[in-house]
């Protein structure tokens, strides 16, 4: 089966993302692109390197015969359009909306598909931040075997979670100094070229910033909520990729050439993983790639059961985009039943 999907929001940077990792398995005739938007200016949208969609207004589409709804719009009045669903239909939403609601399963692909249940599949389906899902690739294999207690982790994420903007205002500012033209401030508050910043998101009564504190909420409920994490995030000047300097202490004894095995045969999680001087990962090499890449593994022995190590992933492809390419492959698992009833 070949599902119907509606893209609500999709003129937007991820937007384009999604478009293009979609018309990977998926042909145009089955994907049909919303906006709420009436005054758009544009009137189709890039699928692929050779396809076009047209752009339909979200008020006037009929969703009669959509199997599957992706929600990016952050403003989306979902009350207004969950009536119009036919009752098979599912809508999985991108946004933080309903990530920390009890009801609605919060998922990354590979990590937590056991919540979803066939036999009572929600309406809405939440997916993880792109942040939340390339960490969780990485702890889910080693909590089922050695139990997290608790973890630390220092994270280096791209302009691109900020989106065009973001990406812009990075190279704007980087060809400002090399032409000493005055440099602009438009997106981040502080210079981002030639810098670091660490503040993401908007900072809360802790002390930590938004970006942290739900980092922790959503490892708690898409692993264990017994896990405890501190966090720090910081934007660094790379347009596209995160990494993660992360530190986890266990539970059960491990062992580091178990370690490597476990995360080894882990979906979505290829090693490189050498004592060279180019056997690492940074997020210059994994643009495009649907899986997270660990490196500089090793024990920490300021705790017992301690590990440390390494990772760097594609956030708009492995985070974002492919996380969700992979949810509507298992989703459709559940339709192809409903057919055969």
């Amino acid at each position: 089966m070949k599902p119907k999907i509606a893209v609500i929001g999709a003129v937007s940077y991820y937007g384009n993302q999604l478009l293009s990792a979609l018309s990977e398995f998926f042909p145009k005739e089955n994907i049909h692109v919303l906006n709420t938007n009436k005054k758009l200016d544009k009137t189709t949208i890039s699928y692929g390197e050779k396809e076009v969609l047209n752009i339909n207004i979200l008020d006037q589409f009929d969703f009669k015969n959509i199997n599957i709804v992706i929600n990016l719009d952050l403003l989306l009045n979902h009350s207004q359009i969950l009536h119009k669903l036919n009752p098979e239909c599912i809508l999985i939403d991108t946004t933080e909306k309903f990530r920390f609601n009890p009801q609605i399963p919060l998922i990354v692909s590979y990590v937590n598909f056991s919540s979803l249940k066939f036999s009572k599949l929600p309406k809405i389906i939440s997916v993880a931040s792109p942040l939340s899902a390339l960490i969780s690739l990485a702890l889910k294999p080693l909590h089922d075997n050695f139990t997290v207690k608790r973890f630390t982790v220092s994270t280096y994420q791209s302009v691109s979670s900020s989106g065009k903007e973001g990406m812009d205002e990075l190279f704007n500012q980087t060809r400002s100094l090399y032409i000493n033209q005055p440099m602009v401030y438009e997106h981040f508050s502080k210079q981002i070229a030639f810098n670091v910043i660490p503040y993401i998101g908007t900072f809360l009564e802790g002390g930590e910033t938004s970006e942290e504190w739900n980092l922790i909420c959503e490892i708690k409920k898409i692993i264990d909520p017994k896990i405890k994490g501190t966090v720090t995030c910081v934007m660094v000047p790379v347009f596209v990729g995160y990494a993660a300097s992360l530190t986890i202490e266990f539970k059960k004894e491990i062992e580091i050439n178990t370690v490597r095995k476990i995360l080894k045969q882990s979906p979505l999680v290829s090693l490189m993983d050498y004592r060279t001087d180019e056997g690492y990962v940074t997020p210059a090499e994994i643009n495009g790639e649907d899986r997270i890449f660990i490196s500089r593994i090793r024990s920490d022995i300021t705790v017992e059961n301690g590990l440390s190590l390494w990772l760097a992933g594609d956030n708009l492809k492995c985070g974002f985009a492919f996380n969700i390419v992979h949810l509507i492959h298992y989703l459709v698992k559940y339709f192809n039943q409903l057919e055969k009833k």
